[in-house]
């Protein structure tokens, strides 16, 4: 016999498949103070797929600017929404944080595996959304230090992206999901 329960679309089912409700959305801006509207979308796009790429590994040194960070840990704070939230991303786990300094974290996983594991997020980035822009990259204080501090041109780091191993690669049907989630965040 058919569950009548499985045909339902209620409210709250499309509401918990959704990443960010427009409550949960309203709720978030609030709490993050001294930002337009249009920067806020901007840092909590970015703030997006940096858990999305989060939640296919096993865990990996922050490198988001503050800015983003302070999103993510406004999502944290409306706990349910935001267990919501990690199970509508790729992974479908919980994404923990945890504050430690750069230099702390290389004392816990070793200089190699610290630079690894930082140079992980170009191609992981570029191969799942797109090349780096001059809008988006301000956002990602990896990009931000090889463009600023090892001088690399932003076409050349974007080639770079593409042409290494991504450790991290989502499926097509999900990046689609996302997109039009991005464009429902981009008209609240």
């Amino acid at each position: 016999m058919l569950d009548p329960k499985q045909f339902k679309n209620t409210e709250e089912q499309q509401e918990n498949e959704m990443l960010i409700s427009k409550e949960y959305y309203d709720i978030v801006y609030s709490r993050v103070p001294e930002r337009s509207k249009d920067t806020f979308n901007k840092d909590l796009i970015e703030c997006l797929k940096y858990l999305a790429i989060m939640s296919l590994t096993k865990g990996r040194r922050i490198v988001v600017t503050p800015e983003v960070d302070d999103v993510w840990h406004e999502l944290i704070v409306q706990t349910k929404n935001y267990e919501n939230l990690c199970k509508a991303l790729p992974g479908e786990r919980f994404i923990h944080h945890t504050s430690i300094t750069p230099s702390e974290y290389e004392g816990v996983v070793g200089s190699k595996e610290f630079v690894d594991e930082f140079l992980k997020w170009i191609p992981d980035y570029i191969q799942n959304f797109g090349k780096f822009t001059e809008e988006n990259i301000k956002r990602w204080t990896v990009a931000q230090f090889l463009i600023n501090n090892i001088k690399i041109p932003i076409d050349e780091l974007n080639n770079l992206g593409d042409k290494s191993q991504a450790e991290v690669k989502f499926d097509s049907d999900w990046v689609k999901y996302f997109n039009n989630e991005i464009k429902k965040i981009s008209k609240y």
